[in-house]
């Protein structure tokens, strides 16, 4: 399984910029000085453009299936504790009823 687009940019972003040089970019610029502020922000837009976003689509798609996966779940938890009405309400209500 291939790693999130958001760990990879995080992995990216500190190999770039560790903490302490953002912290330094950040304390110089508010100090009046916004050069390291500047190469930051163009390191991390080159580096959001290496790992970009995949589609809307592919990530309201992924958090659906998410969704349903959780409630089946849940479903299946309250089956085993023996509560299958509960389990049969939750699975209509949250539209996970398996086919």
């Amino acid at each position: 399984m291939s790693k999130s687009v958001k760990r990879l940019r995080l992995e990216a972003y500190l190999a770039e910029w560790p903490q302490h040089a953002q912290l330094e970019a950040l304390v110089d610029a508010a100090l009046g000085d916004p050069t390291k502020l500047d190469r930051m922000a163009a390191d991390f837009a080159e580096i959001k453009k290496l790992y970009p976003k995949p589609p809307a689509e592919a990530n309201a798609a992924a958090r659906a299936s998410d969704h349903v996966g959780f409630w089946r779940r849940r479903a299946d938890e309250l089956e085993k504790a023996g509560k299958p009405l509960e389990a049969i309400n939750l699975r209509i209500k949250k539209g996970v009823v398996e086919r």
